[in-house]
């Protein structure tokens, strides 16, 4: 999982707050349908050349047929809830839950983003990634590719809402 890290790490430094909660177990729940919203969106890019409106409008779709396949067997069969190591880490505004259940607690306002992330799957070849993202009740699946050695964003779909 160190690689992942690189990306886990991408992800937490594109959130733009000045701090956030970030809980200490990876998001496990709904991955399966979250990356079904990307095979959806991403055959309908294929038949009409349009990016869909729930997609950023700089989305690479890097995931093709093969890596779909790949990453759809290891959500479904490689999802577990591990704790994640805080020395891999690199953001300075998050705030971890265990660190401070006072402001997971906290439901008035101001309070902090809550975010948790899925540990990053990668294709077979490990060059491009998905990994899923959730902010208060909205999810994204963000899509990743390594260019030159280095993991980079390709953008995120919204899949989820509450």
């Amino acid at each position: 999982m160190e690689e992942g890290y690189d990306i886990v790490n991408l992800v937490l430094n594109d959130i733009n707050a000045e701090n956030f909660i970030f809980y200490d177990e990876n998001y496990t729940f709904g991955l399966n349908s979250g990356f079904k919203a990307y095979i959806y969106w991403y055959m309908q890019y294929l038949e009409t050349g349009k990016i869909v409106p729930l997609a950023s409008k700089d989305i690479e779709w890097v995931l093709k047929s093969g890596d779909i396949g790949f990453i759809a067997r290891n959500i479904e069969y490689k999802t577990v809830k591990t704790r994640w190591d805080k020395t891999q880490i690199e953001n300075p505004n998050l705030i971890y839950a265990s660190d401070r259940p006072d402001l997971v607690a906290l439901m008035n306002p101001p309070r902090p983003l809550r975010v948790h992330l899925s540990k990053p799957y990668l294709n077979k070849d490990n060059t491009k990634a998905v990994i899923f993202r959730v902010i208060g009740g909205n999810g994204f699946l963000i899509l990743a590719k390594k260019v030159d050695g280095k993991w980079q964003l390709c953008g995120e779909i919204e899949y989820m809402f509450s």
